[in-house]
Parts: structure tokens; sequence; C-alpha cells
């Protein structure tokens, strides 16, 4: 995976696009955030404490580093990709037995919750059981400005 000048990774749509992935085994640590109508209020606050306690606790993060939200009303989750640890945690979970289907989502608004909702909707109108779905975001505030809003969905599917 290439990057921009910022870090931010480049995303090509065919490379997620109704693509299935196996994340047997992938390891993240993961950090609440509060929502308020699916809208993070506190990321960098949450990021800055979830990258001490990986830090602190000896962690090492996935590179190219994934961060992972778990959006929901008024509550959420961000998902740190780490390489697994040799001991067990609360705040770490590793996927089991977890094929997971992408979609790329592109917006000029922020909010990715219609896209979600419709990912959703279109597998499970395929017959398949979604069992969640987490947010790539991919671009920084710089990326946004100039090629507007891009996500890679990632539906767990049962």
């Amino acid at each position: 995976m290439s990057h921009k000048d910022c870090g931010c990774p480049v995303i090509r749509n065919e490379s997620y696009e109704g693509k299935m992935f196996n994340w047997e085994g992938k390891t993240f640590y993961v950090q609440p955030v509060r929502f308020i109508f699916r809208v993070p209020v506190d990321v960098e606050k949450r990021m800055a404490e979830a990258a001490e306690a990986i830090e602190k606790k000896g962690y090492m993060m996935e590179e190219p580093p994934i961060i992972l939200s778990n959006e929901g009303v008024f509550s959420g989750r961000m998902l740190i990709g780490i390489l697994p640890p040799d001991t067990q945690d609360p705040c770490v979970i590793t996927f089991t037995n977890s094929l997971i289907e992408a979609t790329v989502y592109e917006r000029k608004d922020a909010p990715v919750s219609p896209g979600v909702k419709a990912f959703k909707a279109r597998l499970e109108k395929q017959g398949k059981t979604v069992k969640d779905v987490y947010v790539w975001h991919t671009g920084c505030p710089a990326c946004i400005r100039l090629e507007g809003y891009k996500s890679v969905l990632f539906a767990e599917l049962e």
C-alpha cells in the first residue's frame, strides 16, 4: 500500500470494493469513544489515551496503522490494529472465524452512517447476516479538503 506525503494511505477502490477478507487472528486495541447522534465528540483525546496505553503496555501497532471506528448513536469504539500481545487484556480483541466483506464509501459531507446502513441493507438483501460494521476513515483533514471523505467499510459476516 502506498502513502501520500501526509502519511494517509492511497486507497484504490478495486482493492476493497466487494472483496472478502479473512480477519482470523487480527488483533485490535479497543478504546471507547463518545458519540452524539453518531458523531464522535472526543476522538483526539481518546486516541491520545489509546496511544499512551498501547505504549505503556508494550504493544506494537500494526504497520501501516489501521484505526477503525465502530460507531453508535451515543457510544462507540475505536479499534487500533496491534500485533497480538502475549497476555490477556480486556482492552484487546482478536477476531476468530471472521469473514469480512468490504466496500468503499465516498462522500462530500462528514456523516458515514447512511453509507453504513446502505451497505448493511445491500448485504442482507443478498442473504448475508451482518454481525457488525467497522469504518476505516482513510484521510486526514488536508486530504478531505482536497478529495472529499473516503472510507472503507468492513462488514463482519456471520
